[in-house]
């Protein structure tokens, strides 16, 4: 790393703090308002706000990804030791390092500090980082070639911390305690972003697992300090480039990944495309998959992500693809492979099969979903528990762009199904469960009052407010969904839903004939949820639910109760309808009362 001197260096002399370019030589000092040396110190390489994919498909929820930060507002780089289950960061791997945060100039003395304590054990570190100081970067990046160290990128989740809180003070505390921690380690909706592309270059071997983000762009200076004079801000910016070139020189890569990203301004960013991820030697592989991962209601699933190379020489490119398990009616499973489209002609013909545990299972059905071919078959609990017991999964008939225009195969393996399949299993036979009650019907009361007792009133939430002498639609806070404004055609694991239902409510009126405890408020919700694949808003889901006779039909139905309204058994109520909720995809409005026609005696 440079140093500063009081000397000035040959052939440029910039003044008695300048940075020692290629020797040192005597001299008389001179004044200079600011030190080359901190210059450089300032340059960073940090992808301000760049979206991460964090939502979830109508088909297959996903896991989502906690919005990336500023990395001025992002903490230094954190490296710990995390354990999971079997085959948690890959086949054959349950020991990893974490490495999150912004890249600082004292990052490779911290990971030094951690390998020292570990000994010969030499465990894939991955990371996961929004950029930061590009000297830390390069410094970092030959520390891991000097230790072989594999590469990757992931976001690790220390058991206690919540996934889409990565700046908590508590999970903060927990990845600075010099503990092995235990942990999940999500390579799915991922990203390492300018700094940490060169770092990650660095690696012995590179792993960058399909859906993650690597985004790219020239240095700058820190937004944060007050800037360079013009001289010698060009003077950093030319060294800076020069060392970047020579540590691509120095891990045997060409310049290919340095010419893009100095094409790219440093106030904006551009996320490369797996055919550049290998051109620029960052990951050449030809295959690609992630492990196996569980994502929760509405929809309950399992899923894993590949890519493969699709076609040769020039016109080689990779398509991504998923397989995805989620839970039907009558407790059986979806089986489902999606592709990126090929050829329309080759991909109407292909028949794509699955082999695994014995069981040979034809994906005969056929839709799209954006940019993907979905082929799925929806196979018994019996031949969904026989998966498991496979060694691997073997896919047959996929269109893979081969010249002679013949399908070709790839085989999966099962590291993370286990327990992904076992917490589906359970999901399904929940699911299965809390329909079969569902279509008994609505509650029937033939004495309202039986049902409860008298002048119970809801206790206060923090719902939406809503008037209790006018009609009106509660409107729950404004949320903003991040999008990755490059990658929104078609991922199948991003927004996107089916919901039939209104857009708009309509208006019954009933009275409240009973209050329902908060355990069996939850059971209904998550009925409603699971029968129209949809979550409801999360600004209804802390309000007290009451149960409201409908006139003159005799059944009930399942209501909210807003902030400040007070009610009690035998009141009049107006209620707005359960409509779709337009500021949220995929989420719907539960039915809410509206407002109080008339007290009861």
């Amino acid at each position: 790393m440079l140093q500063a001197s009081h000397e000035c260096a040959k052939p440029a002399c910039i003044g008695p703090d300048a940075v020692l370019l290629l020797g040192r030589y005597p001299t008389t000092p001179m004044p200079a308002p600011r030190p080359l040396s901190i210059v450089l110190a300032v340059l960073v390489s940090a992808v301000a706000e760049i979206a991460a994919v964090t939502a979830q498909t109508s088909q297959e929820p996903a896991k989502a990804s906690p919005a990336p930060a500023k990395a001025a507002q992002t903490p230094d780089i954190v490296f710990y030791l995390a354990r999971g289950g079997p085959d948690s960061c890959g086949h054959g791997c349950n020991e990893w390092i974490g490495a999150d945060g912004k890249i600082d100039l004292g990052a490779a003395q911290r990971l030094r500090r951690l390998l020292a304590k570990l000994g010969r054990r030499r465990p894939p570190i991955f990371l996961f980082s929004p950029g930061g100081a590009e000297l830390g970067a390069l410094e970092l990046g030959r520390l891991f070639r000097e230790q072989k160290l594999e590469v990757g990128v992931g976001y690790t989740i220390p058991r206690g911390c919540e996934r889409d809180k990565p700046l908590d003070k508590a999970c903060e505390a927990l990845k600075h305690s010099g503990q092995e921690l235990e942990a999940e380690l999500d390579d799915t909706f991922v990203w390492c972003n300018s700094a940490c592309v060169w770092a990650l270059v660095g690696g012995a071997s590179r792993f960058v697992p399909p859906g993650a983000k690597l985004g790219i762009h020239d240095v700058g200076f820190d937004p944060d300090k007050p800037p360079p004079r013009a001289a010698a801000a060009i003077e950093a910016k030319r060294l800076i480039h020069a060392r970047m070139q020579e540590y691509l020189r120095d891990m045997g890569m060409d310049k290919a990944l340095f010419t893009a990203s100095a094409a790219v301004p440093f106030e904006s960013a551009r996320y490369i495309e797996r055919e550049e991820i290998a051109r620029f030697g960052i990951d050449r592989r030809e295959f690609g998959e992630t492990v196996w991962h569980f994502t929760g209601p509405p929809t309950a699933g399992i899923y894993k992500r590949f890519f493969v190379r699709a076609g040769t020489g020039d016109l080689a490119r990779y398509r991504d693809g998923f397989v995805r398990m989620t839970c039907g009616t009558k407790r059986e499973v979806s089986l489902s492979l999606l592709q990126e489209r090929g050829s329309a002609q080759m991909s109407a013909a292909l028949l794509p099969v699955a082999e695994t545990g014995g069981q040979r299972i034809v994906l005969q059905g056929q839709t799209q979903s954006g940019k993907f071919d979905n082929r799925y078959a929806w196979i018994s609990p019996e031949m969904f528990e026989s998966v498991g017991h496979g060694a691997n999964i073997r896919l047959s008939g996929i269109d893979q762009g081969r010249d002679d225009g013949l399908a070709g195969s790839i085989t999966l393996n099962m590291g993370g199904f286990p327990s992904a399949s076992e917490k589906l299993r359970q999901e399904c036979d929940e699911a299965a469960r809390i329909i079969e009650a569902a279509a008994k019907g609505p509650l029937k009361f033939a004495n309202p009052a039986a049902n409860s007792s008298p002048r119970q009133s809801a206790p206060a939430a923090q719902p939406p407010a809503v008037s209790q002498n006018a009609p009106g639609k509660p409107v729950p806070p404004r949320q903003t969904v991040a999008k990755d404004a490059t990658d929104s055609q078609g991922d199948p694991l991003q927004p996107s839903c089916m919901l039939q239902i209104a857009d708009a409510p309509e208006h019954q009126t009933g009275r409240v004939v009973r209050f329902l405890p908060d355990e069996q408020a939850l059971e209904r919700t998550r009925a409603l949820e699971a029968l129209l694949e949809a979550k409801i808003s999360p600004a209804y889901l802390s309000l007290k639910r009451v149960e409201v006779d409908t006139r003159p039909y005799g059944s009930t139905f399942m209501a909210a109760v807003p902030e400040q309204m007070a009610v009690q058994i035998g009141d009049m109520v107006e209620l707005n309808s359960r409509h779709r909720d337009t500021s949220l995809p995929c989420h719907f409005i539960p039915s809410t009362i509206n407002r109080l026609i008339e007290h009861a005696e």
